[in-house]
């Protein structure tokens, strides 16, 4: 299945796969205000500044894209994305028993962003009572592929296998 691709405004912008949900959006557009007002301060003192140093999110941004963040429009056309982005990219929300292994979660950003959309975000949660598997939201769909619920609907044939009279 080919990724579904409009004409929309935010998709001038390549999302690496470590930049996977909401919150490291707003970390990034935080971090981008802070490089730009520390670039403004050096400026209006007239001193020299050390070059930034940007967190990994932040720099394989910046290189899929190759972007220049020493230039201000730059900075500001990427903070206007990155909150455009939090408000309008397709978000799934997807829980967990335990916390998924980072490997885990670039295949999966990966697969989404081919298969479903450029834009995907995930949001992970954690959730223990789920037992095993995951439960997966979106804003209109809700699935819930976890042992628990699996159990709970094979409930009756579980009770009927474990009152059978055992063979030896």
């Amino acid at each position: 299945m080919a990724p579904k691709r409009t004409n929309h405004p935010l998709e001038v912008i390549r999302l690496p796969e470590t930049l996977i949900s909401r919150v490291d959006v707003l970390r990034v557009v935080r971090e981008l205000e802070t490089a730009g007002d520390s670039a403004a301060q050096h400026a209006y003192s007239h001193t020299k500044s050390d070059a930034a140093r940007f967190s990994a999110i932040l720099e394989a941004l910046v290189e899929e894209n190759q972007l220049d963040l020493a230039k201000k429009e730059e900075r500001d056309r990427l903070v206007t994305f990155l909150k455009d982005l939090k408000k309008e990219a397709p978000t799934i929300h997807m829980s967990f028993a335990a916390e998924p292994p980072s490997a885990f979660t670039v295949k999966l950003i990966r697969w989404l962003r081919s298969e479903i959309h450029p834009l995907m975000l995930l949001d992970i949660g954690l959730q223990p009572s789920i037992a095993a598997g995951c439960i997966i939201r979106t804003t209109s769909k809700y699935f819930d592929c976890s042992m628990r619920q699996h159990l709970l609907e094979n409930k009756p044939k579980l009770l009927e296998l474990l009152k059978a009279p055992t063979h030896a």
